[in-house]
């Protein structure tokens, strides 16, 4: 049964500063309805379109059923598919039409009785005909339907006017970032983009059709909303986030730490400031959220820890960077060390802190060693500064080691300690591992289906840069809490009789897909 929490209806106005100065993230003031997840357990679909946007949070309210979304000259089984997994309940109507000449657009739209209509490439009209295109679009917004334009397809001076006019006359503008949450785009600065979602240039639609399908989920709920007002819910419910890459490519953003938690916001510089953009939530859109991170509540944490919370266990995290003042620490550190030309007191990045907080948000009581890496550029050294760090977390009586690493360290030297470390009872955990060694545990996000099991890409909701919030990096650090809970319970079990109850206890979603479970990891109970 779904609980309503005390105070359920609430009204969000966060604030979030970036940086020193006029920089700021202004959360949207909307309604969420925060329901109590004990009991229910609300799984990833493995599609990382919907997952990325929290789609299944959102059914809990909307399926979408009964709205019809058109969409205009686009890819028509890519378009079906977006629609099935984010509003399953919605159809899709793909239409063709010649937007060269776009003068019967606005009727077709409306013989199609949609209430939601896509526009993948509106910089196909020739230019003479923009006047008509914006004048068709218009009359299919005031007729009722909410319309929704790929943001990232205009690339001449021109088709970027255009695409500000059609945002201006009410059309809602959808950008694409990339699996990690980047937004890459050289021109993302000039365009007007109200929202991004995960999407690709090899299929233009899909990003739009993925928001058009929000609009859907909305609409089930209030099929009275304005279109003005379907595009007002999408930009207020849509989260706040920055990112570290410039968009146009270059250095990366910088730095500085805002606040006595250790969290670190970007550094203001003289002439470019950090990217800004605001990211889907089909869940907040409907008015929904859970009252804990979806990871813990979809890979069965917060039930397991009726039963174990890696007391007694030491989990090693052996990054690039770290940050130590970071809160969640507190009290959780019982030893450190550094290799290479690194010190805790200049290498700073964030990196190591938040995949710490991410294996204590699955195990609370567990321990946890930082162990910094120096950065040389020379991977050959720096494989052989992992490699000693996986010495030092053996000498110094780790559970598990957790790495976030790409796949440098698969040197000779770096596998050996691997072994080492198995051969020792220490469970390594590290989603790159192309060793042979089978007691490796090597989780990938659900949408991928090469390691283990599935974990999520995805985990806090908060104003860190998409870089730390997504990827695969989360990945190791919710394995190695799994780990650090099994070894609670049974502290002699070796590296290879844990992944066995890792895998064995994993959930099957519908596809075939293992997602962590951390119940079923512990023998079911």
């Amino acid at each position: 049964m779904l609980a309503v929490v005390a105070g359920a209806i609430i009204a969000i106005p966060t604030v979030w500063w970036l940086g020193f100065g006029p920089i700021v993230l202004r959360q949207g003031r909307c309604s969420v309805e925060v329901v109590d997840a004990e009991g229910v357990r609300i799984l990833p679909t493995g599609v990382e379109a919907s997952d990325a946007i929290r789609a299944p949070i959102a059914w809990l309210r909307s399926r979408g059923d009964g709205v019809r979304v058109v969409s205009v000259n686009g890819s028509p089984d890519d378009d079906r598919w977006i629609v099935s997994n984010t509003a399953p309940g919605a159809s899709l109507i793909s239409l063709t039409a010649d937007l060269s000449n776009p003068a019967d657009l606005a009727e077709s739209v409306r013989g199609s009785g949609a209430r939601v209509a896509v526009i993948s490439t509106p910089e196909s009209c020739r230019r003479s005909a923009w006047p008509t295109l914006r004048r068709e679009i218009s009359r299919i917004i005031s007729s009722g339907a909410a319309v929704f334009v790929n943001g990232d397809t205009a690339s001449s001076a021109w088709e970027i006017r255009l695409l500000a006019s059609l945002e201006r006359s009410g059309a809602v503008v959808v950008g694409a970032c990339n699996y990690q949450g980047q937004v890459i785009d050289k021109l993302a600065r000039r365009r007007r983009v109200n929202v991004y979602c995960l999407g690709t240039r090899g299929t233009p639609s899909m990003a739009p059709v993925t928001a058009a399908s929000v609009a859907a989920l909305i609409l089930q709920l209030n099929d009275g909303l304005a279109p003005r007002q379907i595009k007002a819910r999408l930009v207020e419910s849509s989260l706040p986030r920055w990112q570290t890459a410039d968009p146009v490519g270059g250095p990366y953003i910088r730095f500085t730490r805002s606040n006595r938690d250790g969290h670190w916001l970007p550094r203001r510089m003289l002439f470019r400031s950090p990217f800004v953009y605001r990211q889907l939530d089909a869940a907040r859109a409907v008015g929904v959220d859970l009252d804990m991170p979806w990871f813990i509540d979809a890979l069965n944490i917060d039930e397991a820890h009726s039963h174990a919370t890696g007391l007694g266990a030491r989990i090693a995290i052996i990054d690039q960077g770290f940050e130590l003042r970071n809160s969640a620490l507190k009290g959780h550190i019982v030893d450190e060390a550094a290799f290479g030309d690194a010190s805790f007191n200049t290498h700073k990045h964030p990196h190591g802190a938040e995949m710490s907080e991410i294996a204590l948000a699955v195990a609370p009581d567990a321990q946890i060693i930082p162990i910094l890496c120096g950065v040389s550029g020379d991977e050959a050294k720096d494989a052989s500064l992992v490699a000693q760090a996986i010495g030092y977390a053996i000498e110094h009586k780790a559970d598990v080691i957790s790495m976030s690493f790409g796949p440098f360290p698969n040197t000779p030297e770096g596998r050996r300690a691997i072994d080492r470390a198995i051969e020792a009872g220490v469970s390594v955990v590290w989603f790159n591992y192309s060793g042979h060694n089978r007691a490796v545990i090597r989780p990938e996000p659900v949408s991928d289906r090469s390691g283990d099991f599935g974990v999520f890409s995805r985990t806090f909701e908060r104003p860190s840069p998409v870089e730390l919030l997504s990827g695969r990096s989360p990945g190791s650090p919710q394995a190695a809490g799994a780990v650090a809970l099994i070894r609670q319970l049974h502290p002699h079990w070796q590296p290879a009789q844990i992944k066995d109850a890792l895998v064995r206890g994993a959930f099957t979603l519908e596809g075939g897909r293992k997602v962590l479970d951390a119940v079923g990891a512990l023998g079911g109970y």
